[in-house]
């Protein structure tokens, strides 16, 4: 084999020859050239790219030509008659025209593509090394496609059948050539050979996913297609193809108008086929473009699960308000300005520590290299000092330095602005944005070698940020440290800290005196400048995110709804005269005013895009005005907005409308303005910029409240769009006069059929006429109306129902009152465009929208179930035993309850450091205050110290700790009761709770090193804050004060002796000589524990199944007796009622009352047996069970829902039924009950066949298949009962009825029990509808 590629083993040789004298190399470099002098193509060749892309086109006209030539002579054969039909005729043997000659031609070309692919296309393989190689040898070629299944179908396609239906005597030319499909099943290696070669080749890298799109779309068009050829043979003798398609089309999106409809057996079962097919298709085709559109985060990274976890944790901990919303802003800001990452957990957890460092210093080192102390340090120094900077986050309006405390370091402005005051006057002095830094001066201030007063401390400046804000911080010890690692840097610093420390001397002598430092004149002209700039004094530059921006955008997007709504509206329903009148200013209506205007505050906004308003480019604020020229004229949006401000209508409108019939003035004037919506593909920028904009004035809406609203309105635009355009097409065959769907419902008057645009109008202007439905309705009654003077009816209506269309085309409804006229090949490729593009395009933008709000809903929850089910399987599978398999459930269920699922420590970290700190330190900074060694320290490290915290739940039984054990662990308990037992576990000490444990448990032994001298065991569920031993060493090091803490236990072993709990068990062990006391303490007396229920028991199951059953009988049956009742007796006209007052079956009244009995039992085992679990914790006490079901669990409901008033009535009124079914729907208030009876079913049926439904999805799924057919039954049942109920005038032939009473009379028969001509009657299936 050889494995070098041609070219560069030719230049190989080449540079051999210069550079060698060895006779023998070069000998056997001329053999190896000349085993490789074959034809090879290698894969980065750029013939591969054509010839692929020829290969597709190719593939694409047979998959479409093959099927449409059968179904052309299929047509032919049933109507020679034909003048289209000469060259398909199956008995004529004279076939050689365009379409044939192409065929060959594809032909010709695959078969070249089996000989490059049998000798030419070299392919690469690993070698031996493990190397890619190119494998160029033409046997290894050959033998590689032989024994591909691409050679199989290559060579199956290519069997030329087709050449005997050439022959006249057999015919049949097209369905001979069937065999060619076969190779359609190799489109998406095409595919993936295009990828390849383009990225190879020509260095064009395509997503997968891009490559998924477009397979879709060629698969979907290819079914469309065959589906239709096969319709059109069935149903249409292989005529009317268009219609076909849009049957298709129709039946494939779920539309399903119903005008198309199947005519016999064979007709029926390939539409059930093709409606089961489509169904599929559809929801595969919608899921797979939902997800290639958007994809899920389901993992704990996930933003909305973090907040809503977060939100639990810090609402159920009682953290103050002002923190927690921190918290909420602080998410709202990772998704409005980080797109819901947080980049360097994910660069933690994602990248290798090198890259990870990579990308900290290219977030940073423009920060630091704007401060001039660092402008001459060695890159070490700068690289170390740029990975120590921690993020920080700060809301709006927060305090980052505060005049009366010192400041805790150096600040670098990442993300947001922040305001320098001056501490006396409160006097702005600097407003710093991206790029500027403060507090250097405590840099310097630790350089300094004389000392530093309390007072000094103090800064002279606050700082605030003005909006939410990323800080990078320098703590003064991560900066000493990085010092001491980079010594040469040491003497500059030094010195530029004396030079600092005389100019600070000069100025403090300034301020008592009357001389000036230069250094405070030269930040007094700073902050001139900044106030000149802010007013406006040197130029005039909009700053994006200022109100005025805000205002301008929302006049802005004004005009473009205007637009976007009028233009379409006036070119589809406008009316007038058809003249030039529209070019007389006297003759304008005001919206064509509203028009120009928007033109003109288009052309404005053009100009201040361009100059004034200043833009963010990486963070910084553009001001410059070449720059933002630049910048926009570089920008797409100046091209869209070009495009929109071009005045067509200037040019084109004088020209066209004297030559146009099909339209009115303004109509015309509309077209030729519809460039301007253009503007459409800003509006959701806009929009955005808005929302921003209404959030920084403090109005905020709920983000899913508003996913919401824009989907309805972005819908509804559409709907209007496509309504306006649809009706455009009637209107446009109308006046040609062309059958179409608006004459079909009446809705165009005849005054213009197949006449001029605005016949009517002239022909009867200034006459006030009715709407068509009126004009109809007198002609019904025989009287005589005015003549419409609209321009093809009322204009309203007109609206309405398309806007009705389109809204039940989009949505996939199709009730098929409005549907396209068959008839009309305009509107039929209208209706298959329109759903196409409502369907698969605007539909899935819809969904994946709504998927967006539910998904965040459901992500938290699926994410607990994962956990758990692992762990329970786990524990299976490790056959432990059901006492400890029912804790860690118990333990679970807490934590889902307490804080969504999630361990506190996984919680926390969560949180950016920063906030980490706050929130731990809100919550244990009372006992930290009191904590050997970490009291007496500076307030960072006691920020270090929080963030080393871990939060732990413990269940009941559970030890902390026992005796003997190493004092490992410091425990500060905030939640819950532990017991301090002895060695055996009898005899309990005393109980700890937070108010009696105002420090940590275990201070002592756990700084002393010592082991514990007692057990510590759970009484009641706890949550503790813990912290081990070599987290706290390793925090000691990092800061340098391990030296600093031995001397502290050195001094203080007497302070720590009297925190131990050792000392406080000695003084509880000499209180035992009391004997009161040590009754007390001993566990002898034992409590006879009450008999229970516990959820988990077979018992409880059963019993709760069979509840779910009784509850869905009740559910099923009332509503259906109800509607059984109207049905059979609703309409009885006659003056006795004993037809009327049958009475009840008594298998109903048995089962009422067997159902009523059962779940007053039920009540009463709630009361008394069955166990209640609250907040995740089982309360086996009945005294507190049963307080807990009375109320919070539904007693009352209960006893509402077994009040047998039904039964009561049918005993004092056995002759009198008709109130029974009312009074049963008590029982229906049982409904409510359903989801927690079906959850017990779920839970039960999972463990008896021994599997698991994992998907949170999944099983919502499941619960919402039964609670979808339910809420069917019931709306069937109020829909029947509305009709038989409603008051009003009926149609024609139902006067002195209700509509709906109409209805049931002429669409619902109802055989009676003795009527068997009914029974046996024709019977068939009408369209039931509402009636207008």
């Amino acid at each position: 084999m050889h494995f070098q590629r041609s070219e560069r083993f030719t230049l190989l040789k080449e540079s051999m020859k210069k550079t060698t004298s060895n006779k023998k190399v070069m000998a056997m470099m001329e053999m190896e050239i000349v085993n490789n002098n074959n034809f090879v193509i290698e894969p980065s060749s750029k013939f591969h790219t054509y010839w692929d892309i020829l290969k597709i086109a190719s593939l694409a006209y047979l998959s479409v030509m093959i099927p449409e030539r059968i179904r052309r002579q299929y047509g032919c054969s049933r109507n020679i008659d034909d003048d289209g039909c000469s060259s398909y005729n199956d008995h004529d043997g004279s076939m050689w025209h365009m379409d044939i000659i192409l065929d060959f031609m594809v032909d010709l070309l695959f078969i070249v593509d089996i000989l490059l692919n049998y000798k030419a296309f070299a392919f690469e393989e690993i070698g031996e090394d493990g190397r890619d190689l190119l494998n160029s040898n033409p046997e290894a070629i050959a033998e590689r496609y032989k024994k591909s299944v691409r050679f199989i179908i290559d060579v199956a396609a290519s069997v030329p059948f087709d050449i005997f239906g050439i022959i006249p005597a057999i015919g049949r030319y097209s369905l001979l050539r069937l065999t060619h499909l076969v190779r359609i099943a190799l489109f998406p290696k095409f595919l993936s050979e295009l990828q390849e070669h383009l990225e190879k080749g020509r260095d064009i890298s395509i997503k997968g996913d891009t490559l998924s799109f477009v397979s879709i779309i060629f698969s979907s068009f290819v079914i469309f297609h065959w589906t239709a050829v096969v319709w059109s043979m069935m149903h249409f003798n292989g005529n009317k193809y268009h219609t076909s398609l849009y049957w298709v089309v129709t039946t494939f999106t779920t539309v399903g108008y119903g005008d198309v409809t199947p005519n016999n057996d064979n007709e029926t079962g390939f539409a059930l086929l093709i409606g089961f097919i489509g169904a599929i298709f559809a929801a595969a085709l919608v899921a797979i473009l939902t997800s290639y559109v958007h994809a899920i985060d389901l993992s704990e990274n996930n933003v909305h699960h973090q907040k809503k976890v977060l939100k639990r944790f810090l609402g159920t901990r009682g953290v103050k308000a002002e923190l927690q919303e921190k918290v909420a802003l602080y998410y709202e800001f990772l998704e409005n300005e980080k797109k819901g990452l947080d980049e360097m957990k994910l660069l933690k957890t994602a990248l290798p520590s090198h890259l990870e460092a990579e990308f900290v210093l290219f977030s940073t080192h423009q920060l630091v290299l704007n401060v001039p102390m660092f402008a001459a340090c060695d890159s070490s120094f700068l690289r170390a000092l740029m990975l120590s900077l921690e993020p920080r986050f700060y809301i709006s309006q927060e305090w980052v330095v505060q005049g009366r405390e010192p400041v805790e370091g150096m600040f670098f402005v990442g993300i947001g602005s922040v305001d320098i005051t001056d501490v006396k006057s409160k006097k702005l002095l600097l407003k710093h944005a991206h790029g500027a830094f403060f507090g250097d001066e405590t840099i310097i201030r630790r350089r300094r070698k004389a000392p530093v007063s309390e007072e000094e401390l103090k800064p002279t400046y606050a700082a605030r940020a003005t909006t939410e804000s990323e800080l990078w911080f320098l703590d003064p010890s991560d900066f000493d440290q990085v010092l001491r690692e980079n010594p040469k840097n040491t003497l500059r610093l030094d010195m530029l800290a004396a030079t600092t420390e005389a100019s600070r001397g000069g100025s403090e002598r300034g301020e008592t005196g009357d001389s000036t430092d230069p250094s405070s004149t030269r930040f007094a002209a700073a902050a001139g400048a900044v106030g000149q700039a802010l007013k406006g004094e040197h130029k005039m530059i909009i700053h994006p995110l200022s109100g005025a921006a805000s205002i301008w955008r929302l006049v802005v997007f004004g005009f473009i709804m205007f637009d976007v709504f009028m233009i379409p509206y006036r070119i589809a329903f406008s009316n007038g005269p058809h003249d030039r009148s529209i070019l007389n200013p006297s003759e304008f209506s005001e919206s064509l005013y509203v028009d120009f205007a928007g033109d003109i505050i288009f052309f404005i906004d053009m100009i201040l895009r361009s100059c004034v308003i200043a833009y963010f480019e990486n963070d910084d604020l553009i001001e410059d005005r070449g720059r933002i020229f630049k910048h926009y004229a570089r920008s797409l949006e100046s091209k869209v907005h070009f495009m929109a401000f071009l005045p067509i209508e200037a040019v084109l409108y004088p020209i066209l409308i004297n030559g146009t019939r099909n339209m009115i003035s303004v109509q015309l004037l509309s077209v030729c303005r519809i460039n301007k919506l253009f503007r459409l593909f800003e509006v959701a920028t806009l929009v955005a910029q808005l929302e921003r904009a209404l959030a920084d004035l403090g109005l905020k809406w709920s983000k899913n409240g508003m996913w919401v609203t824009k989907v309805m309105m972005a819908m509804l635009l559409a709907s209007h769009i496509f309504g306006c355009f649809f009706f455009l097409v009637a209107r446009v065959a109308h006046l040609n006069g062309n059958p179409n769907w608006a004459d079909g419902l009446g809705v165009l008057e005849e005054c213009d059929l197949g006449k001029r645009a605005g016949t009517c109008y002239e022909e009867h202007a200034g006459v006030s006429i009715a709407s068509s439905a009126a004009l109809n309705a007198s002609h019904a009654n025989g009287t005589s109306a005015d003549a419409p003077t609209q321009n093809g009816g009322d204009q309203l209506a007109q609206y309405i129902i398309s806007l009705y269309w389109a809204v039940a085309t989009l949505t996939t409804v199709g009730y098929g009152d409005v549907s396209a006229n068959l008839d009309n090949e305009n509107e039929i490729f209208y209706c298959i465009v329109t759903m196409v593009v409502g369907t698969f395009i605007i539909y899935t933008m819809v969904i994946v929208n709504l998927e967006e709000i539910v998904a965040q809903l459901d992500v938290t929850q699926s994410i607990f179930k994962r956990i758990s089910d692992h762990v329970k399987e786990y524990l299976i599978v490790q056959d432990v035993p059901e006492e400890i398999r029912r804790k860690a459930e118990d333990y679970l269920d807490r934590l889902w309850v307490t804080q969504h699922g999630i361990g506190g420590t996984n919680l926390l970290n969560y949180l950016p450091p920063s906030l980490k700190c706050q929130v731990v330190g809100e919550m244990v900074s009372d006992r930290v205050r009191k904590l050997f060694f970490v009291k007496d320290q500076h307030t960072s490290f006691r920020k270090l110290f929080f963030s080393s915290l871990g939060l732990e739940h413990y269940m009941p039984g559970d030890f902390l700790f026992m005796a003997g054990e190493p004092a490992v662990t410091l425990f500060m308990l905030v939640d819950g009761s532990i017991d301090l037992t002895d060695e055996s576990n009898t005899t309990v000490y005393t109980t700890l709770d937070p108010m009696s444990v105002q420090g940590c448990i275990g201070e002592g032994e756990f700084f002393s090193r010592l082991s514990q001298p007692c057990s510590a065991c759970v009484k009641e569920a706890a949550e503790l804050y813990t912290l081990e031993f070599d987290v706290f060493w390793r925090l000691l090091e990092q800061r340098r004060m391990t030296t600093a803490f031995r001397q502290a236990l050195a001094e203080n072993a007497d302070a720590l002796d009297k925190a131990s709990t050792a000392t406080l068990i000695t003084k509880l062990k000499a209180n035992l000589k009391n004997n009161k006391m040590a009754k007390m303490m001993q566990d002898n007396v034992v409590e006879k524990e009450a008999f229970v229920v516990l959820p988990s028991s077979t018992f409880f199951k059963v019993w709760k199944c069979v509840a779910l059953i009784f509850a869905l009988f009740y559910t099923i049956m009332i509503p259906f007796a109800v509607f059984e009742y109207e049905l059979r007796f609703g309409k009885h006209t006659g003056d006795d009622d004993a037809d009327v007052n049958r009475p009840v079956e008594l298998w109903r009244i048995i089962v009422d009352c067997v159902g009523i009995a059962f779940f007053i039992v039920d009540m009463g085992l709630h009361l008394r047996y069955f166990v209640y679990k609250r907040e995740g914790a089982l309360v086996t006490k009945p005294a507190e069970f049963r307080n807990l079901y009375i109320w919070h669990g539904g007693f009352f409901l209960d006893l509402v829902s077994n009040l047998p008033l039904a039964q009561i009535y049918l005993l004092a009124n056995v002759d009198d039924s008709r109130l029974y079914f009312g009074l049963s729907l008590l029982q229906f208030c049982r409904i409510t009950r359903i989801p927690l009876y079906f959850e017990v079913f779920m839970t039960s049926l999972e463990e008896l066949l021994g599997f698991r439904i994992s998907s949170t999805g999944l099983r919502r799924l499941v619960f919402f298949v039964p609670i979808l057919v339910v809420m069917n039954h019931i709306f069937a049942c109020a829909f029947y009962l509305t009709g038989t109920y409603s008051d009003g005038e009926g149609s024609s032939g139902c006067e002195g009825q209700g509509c709906w009473d109409c209805w049931l009379d002429s669409e619902i028969t109802v055989p009676a029990d003795d009527d068997e001509e009914a029974q046996s009657g024709d019977s068939g299936q009408a369209d039931i509808q509402p009636i207008s």
